[in-house]
């Protein structure tokens, strides 16, 4: 019981560490996309940095999307387990 008790807060730990990153990342790639938006008042040297964040937010997520994917995975394949 405590083995399964302890897989459970595992499980919530790992849902919630996702929303943790993947909302933050959400509102940074949102900012600077907004910031994007105005560039003309930008000098080139911020619009080079601007342009490298705007390229890392969206590389990362699809991770941060995947991680979520696959935290929900497994509370979902522990909850058929128990129907069995």
């Amino acid at each position: 019981m405590a083995l399964e008790h302890s897989k459970q807060g595992a499980r919530r730990f790992r849902v919630h560490r996702s929303h943790d990153l993947k909302e933050p990342l959400a509102r940074i790639h949102n900012h600077s996309r907004s910031c994007w938006d105005n560039q003309d008042k930008l000098d080139p040297e911020s619009v080079k940095r601007l342009s490298r964040l705007v390229h890392f937010t969206q590389r990362m997520e699809p991770w941060s999307t995947t991680w979520l994917y696959f935290s929900r995975l497994g509370r979902r394949s522990s909850r058929s387990d128990r129907r069995i």
